[in-house]
């Protein structure tokens, strides 16, 4: 099924559902979406990478924590329904907000991965930038990784894959890379 793939779809929601979501977490409406600062979003308590940004937990351990949380779903299920999988519960729903670091090299971040135990991970581009999506062969911690795929962010893209995957980011340059991530169980 899912297990050991990478898969990228594009537009997974209709255009005007990709610009309310947009609007609501990065324009400028009245109603300010609530970001939370995040010294590291690296969590990466050995390296200290320093990479600020800013997070939104939507929905922790199948609770839901947001009030955005509902409008937000959608992107989960039709990404579902593309794969032929049904998840039993929505583990977690996080959404982040990169801003570009003044540096003319690509950083990369720490690889990880989000869970300890088998699940799948949705990820949503809310809009077209730089820093890539790395996802890499290994599904082990190890001193050397090697690049199964990269995805470039792109407005109503996702990527899903096997969430045992380790996984990473390139830090945004040029541009705001926000992302919505979703584990499903």
């Amino acid at each position: 099924m899912y297990e050991n793939k990478v898969m990228v779809f594009d537009d997974i929601i209709d255009m005007s559902e990709q610009n309310v979501i947009k609007e609501e977490l990065i324009g400028w409406t009245p109603n300010q979406f609530p970001w939370h600062f995040i010294e590291d979003i690296t969590n990466d308590n050995k390296s200290k990478q320093k990479r600020p940004a800013f997070q939104h937990t939507l929905v922790k351990n199948s609770t839901m924590m947001s009030k955005y949380a509902h409008w937000l779903l959608p992107i989960a299920r039709h990404s579902e329904e593309k794969i032929g999988f049904q998840s039993s519960r929505v583990e977690h729903v996080r959404t982040f907000l990169q801003l570009p670091l003044n540096t003319d090299k690509t950083i990369v971040d720490t690889p990880h991965v989000d869970l300890n135990y088998k699940h799948l991970v949705v990820l949503y581009y809310v809009n077209t930038s730089d820093g890539d999506t790395i996802i890499y062969n290994q599904k082990e911690e190890t001193k050397e990784y090697t690049i199964k795929q990269k995805v470039t962010p792109k407005q109503g893209r996702v990527v899903v894959f096997d969430g045992r995957f380790y996984h990473t980011a390139e830090q945004p340059s040029n541009d705001i890379r926000c992302v919505i991530n979703f584990n499903l169980i």
